[in-house]
């Protein structure tokens, strides 16, 4: 009688003589490194992780999967800096990855917090003078919201992605 084999015995004997190039083993090591990255941020972020305990935990994975890039970890802390948030725990932990970029990073920010005001002033006025043009509604006691502006909106937007462009353009 014949012999029947599972699927995995048959997928074995076709890709016995398969191997992963030199390439294809770094990029799997990088993809994995990522992931894990992605976590350790993560736990940083959540503050169960100091500075110290990430960076030992950074250099532990790249010990173990043969990788020694800093860039990986310096773009992956960039891009968890959101403008419109507090970002004291990422500039920290990047001042003792890349010193060099936080000189930077501090004005980028500063420079978004300045000219959303604006937006948002201009907003502010372009609705408190609709509403005295068309319905003659005008006084202190009007509050208008700017965030529910078309102008805002797109104003906003632009700022953010210059912003991120800005960020983006520091790192390694």
């Amino acid at each position: 009688m014949g012999e029947i084999k599972s699927a995995i015995e048959l997928a074995m004997e076709r890709t016995r003589n398969m191997s992963l190039t030199e390439e294809e083993k770094v990029q799997q090591h990088k993809d994995e490194f990522e992931k894990l990255l992605q976590g350790a941020l993560q736990r940083y972020s959540d503050e169960i992780m100091s500075i110290d305990e990430f960076r030992e935990r950074i250099s532990q994975l790249q010990a173990e999967l043969h990788l020694n890039e800093n860039q990986l970890v310096i773009k992956a802390v960039l891009q968890r800096i959101d403008p419109d948030k507090e970002n004291e725990r990422w500039l920290s932990l990047l001042a003792v990855l890349a010193p060099l970029l936080c000189d930077r990073l501090p004005e980028i920010l500063a420079d978004y917090r300045e000219q959303r005001l604006k937006i948002i002033q201009a907003a502010q006025q372009q609705m408190l003078d609709r509403l005295a043009q068309k319905h003659g509604i005008t006084g202190s006691a009007i509050a208008p919201n700017p965030e529910k502006s078309a102008e805002y909106q797109h104003g906003i937007s632009v700022l953010r992605r210059e912003t991120q462009s800005r960020i983006d353009a520091i790192a390694p």
